[in-house]
């Protein structure tokens, strides 16, 4: 997961810029957590609740559901695919080369607003964030 620490000068603000499918991630932050200051204090809170093994953060636009080592970090709206996107997901790749055109544009559409990824990849983006803000 590459990353890019960004502190806007006239607005004030920091900001995270991430590519590929960990813009769900930049979302989560960006959308979420930054109008909340992007503090420290934020970002630590939110590390502590990421270090348990089960639950769900659930934010005014992006949620994130804890399980284990894994997260699945989606927008609110689309909570109702959440559980056929992660089992599609899971599947082989036969499964996957059999989907139609428009099956496959709508999971690509869905991967925009969900992403499953690991909890120490989070904790990882999240301490660095705070190194990043104490400099």
């Amino acid at each position: 997961m590459d990353f890019q620490f960004v502190y806007d000068r006239r607005l004030k603000r920091h900001f995270l810029e991430l590519g590929g499918e960990y813009t769900v991630v930049a979302n989560l932050f960006n959308d979420e957590l930054a109008p909340a200051g992007m503090s420290i204090s934020v970002l630590q809170t939110l590390r502590e609740q990421l270090l348990k093994n089960s639950g769900v953060l659930i934010g005014q636009e992006w949620s994130v559901n804890i399980e284990a080592e894994e997260l699945t970090i989606y927008h609110n709206n689309y909570a109702e695919h959440l559980e056929n996107l992660v089992t599609e997901r899971d599947e082989d790749e036969d499964m996957r080369q059999e989907k139609t055109e428009d099956e496959s544009e709508y999971d690509v559409f869905l991967g925009d607003h969900i992403l499953r990824c690991g909890k120490d990849d989070l904790i990882y983006l999240i301490d660095k964030w705070i190194d990043f803000i104490q400099e």
